[in-house]
């Protein structure tokens, strides 16, 4: 029994009020912390799972202050794209591309200057190469893992090494 009648019972409205509040504050934090990292998250996916199950996948990662070319492999061959790309180096276009690719290469080089000293971008994505054969390969690359669009290269064995025989958007 209750000894003081009067006193009543505990009014459970402010415990009510507790929890709504506490939720409600909740609520408010995550959409910050999600407003704050949206930006970011296929970035924040990429380190977290970068090892985990896209073991096949490669960084790409340019020197911003040196030309690179090397034909001995698919991987080194798209790398060398970029850097022709990048560093504005139209010098080894004949040995990189096929003709239909290596005159777009030049026009495309010739449009852009390249860029000189701090001003220069590193540039880093992710390839995926499959192998079709002795003589053919397949080379995706996506800025991040997870982007559904990103290149297809088509890369062919010549004499001389890889060669790019064409580049395509993903769908």
């Amino acid at each position: 029994m209750n000894p003081n009648p009067s006193a009543g019972q505990p009014d459970t409205r402010l415990k009510f009020m507790r929890i709504v509040g506490g939720v409600a504050a909740a609520l408010v934090i995550a959409v910050a912390v999600g407003t704050y990292t949206a930006p970011h998250m296929g970035r924040l996916t990429d380190v977290v799972l970068n090892h985990t199950w896209h073991r096949n996948w490669t960084c790409l990662t340019l020197p911003a202050d040196e030309a690179f070319f090397d034909l001995s492999t698919p991987f080194l061959a798209v790398r060398s794209y970029y850097s022709a790309l990048y560093q504005g180096d139209a010098t080894n276009l004949p040995e990189l591309a096929v003709e239909p690719l290596r005159e777009a290469l030049r026009v495309r080089l010739q449009h852009a200057e390249a860029p000189s000293g701090a001003d220069r971008i590193i540039y880093r994505s992710y390839l995926l190469t499959v192998m079709q054969g002795g003589g053919r390969a397949v080379v995706t690359e996506k800025f991040h893992l997870f982007w559904q669009h990103g290149l297809r290269f088509k890369l062919q064995r010549t004499r001389a090494g890889w060669t790019i025989a064409s580049v395509a958007r993903m769908p």
